[in-house]
């Protein structure tokens, strides 16, 4: 940092706070989640467009959840939108992962031992989007971020 002065110092910090922040991509996300354990596709093309528009402003590193949210977009019945949002899940989870970023408040990590996937959403009691109404409790809070890089 030499020859950097003290507001370009902080100036630096606040941009990578600010880049480490994952709630304005993980709030769209806990709605399609809230909407897919309720077997509903209400509000998921828009809130898939929000994380879209989110994660483009990471840039290179934003990539996978930006495909994963146009795949979103495009998906038109419950099984291939379900499928969207577990990649989108995935690409979230490592992310934030690897830059060590703040998923936002009371965001929890979910596990379905029948899909074998994560997600994330609000509360202690599972709301399972994979399954929806079928199995709306099914799986398990995790106590932290798994480890999905392959």
């Amino acid at each position: 940092m030499r020859g950097m002065t003290l507001v370009g110092a902080l100036l630096l910090t606040v941009a990578v706070v600010a880049a480490a922040d994952l709630k304005p991509i993980v709030d769209p996300y806990v709605r399609i989640q809230q909407s897919l354990h309720a077997d509903s596709l209400d509000g998921v093309q828009d809130n898939a467009r929000a994380v879209l528009a989110e994660a483009a402003k990471l840039g290179a590193d934003g990539e996978a959840m930006q495909s994963a949210a146009r795949e979103l977009q495009q998906a038109t019945d419950l099984k291939s939108v379900r499928a969207a949002f577990g990649k989108l899940g995935d690409a979230i989870m490592i992310y934030a992962k690897e830059a060590d970023a703040s998923l936002g408040d009371e965001v929890k990590v979910a596990y379905c031992p029948m899909v074998r996937k994560y997600w994330l959403q609000k509360g202690d009691a599972v709301q399972n989007p994979f399954y929806g109404k079928e199995m709306a409790d099914c799986g398990r809070i995790n106590p932290g971020l798994p480890d999905l890089k392959k």
